[in-house]
Formats: structure tokens, C-alpha cells, sequence
């Protein structure tokens, strides 16, 4: 059984997440990752602003801007992780004044990728795959898209929409 302090720490972390189920686990994807952690529920589309949207409540996710002050300003973003959500996201405020969310794990190698705002792309720094801000593969090898979720700014604070 692995000891509190453990599974609150380092590797004890990754192996508390695994007897949860609530980690990242390989499917027969081709040596892809897929994110089995995340529902199958999103909104319908995540490039809106979300002016017809009340956020709040189950399901929503606040972030507050001024946590990020990168995302005050457009083309700005911010890599956010929520782990009482599940969520390790980038956050883009695009240059509409809206703001895209999308998973920032790599489908192909779980690295971590990077907002590239010169290639207006999410690029893996491990196998060069890029992502769009909605989440799509834009150059390979990656074949799985990312997870975009939709995000709404009320004020100073953003809200993701993350069911759990």
C-alpha cells in the first residue's frame, strides 16, 4: 500500500493516479497515447467566445486571469494545470479576444507542447507534431488530436468547461 506522503509526491503520484484509473494509459493507437482520462463531452464548439454561455456550476472550471497575466493580452497564453480537474491545458487568447483550451500532453509521445505563435501552432518539442487551437494535427506524426475544451471569460476570470 503506498503511504500518504508518497502518493502526495513524485512517482507516488503517478502510481496513486494508476490505482485510481484516472491517468494516461496506452490503447492499441499505434504507440500513441490516448487520453482515457478525459469524458467524451464537450460542448459543440469550442472556437466561440461563449457569449450565449452561462458558465458556473458542475462541469465548469474557473481560472482566474490575473493568476496568468499572459492571457490578458492577445496571443498571449499560459500553460495551467488543474489537478483537482485533471487538467494540464494551454490557455490562448486568440487575437479575437476569445480563448482556446486545449490538452497540452502530446497524443504521440506525452511531452508537453509549447504555444508557438509564430506557426500559430502547439508544437511538440519531442517528434516536431503540431496541433491547432482547436486541438487538430496539424503536421505529424502525431494522428490523435488534442482536447480542446471550450472556454468563456466572465471579467477577470475564465472558465473552462471540464465534466468530471
Amino acid at each position: 500500500m503506498i503511504g500518504r506522503r508518497a502518493a502526495l509526491t513524485g512517482g507516488g503520484a503517478c502510481a496513486l493516479a494508476a490505482l485510481l484509473g484516472c491517468g494516461r494509459r496506452r490503447e492499441d493507437t499505434g504507440g500513441e497515447t490516448s487520453d482515457t482520462s478525459l469524458p467524451d463531452t464537450t460542448l459543440p464548439d469550442t472556437s466561440t467566445c461563449g457569449d450565449d454561455v452561462e458558465p458556473g456550476g458542475e462541469g465548469w472550471v474557473s481560472v482566474a486571469m490575473s493568476d496568468h497575466p499572459a492571457l490578458y493580452t492577445a496571443g498571449g497564453s499560459a500553460a495551467v494545470d488543474i489537478p483537482a480537474a485533471l487538467l494540464q491545458v494551454t490557455i490562448i487568447h486568440l487575437d479575437d479576444g476569445c480563448f482556446a483550451t486545449v490538452w497540452r500532453i502530446c497524443t504521440h509521445g506525452a511531452c508537453e507542447t509549447e504555444w508557438t505563435p509564430d506557426e500559430d501552432a502547439l508544437v511538440c518539442p519531442c517528434h516536431d507534431s503540431h496541433f491547432a487551437t482547436d486541438g487538430a494535427v496539424l503536421q505529424g506524426p502525431a494522428t490523435i488530436p488534442l482536447r480542446a475544451f471550450q472556454t468563456v471569460r466572465r471579467d477577470d476570470t475564465l472558465w473552462i468547461w471540464r465534466p468530471l
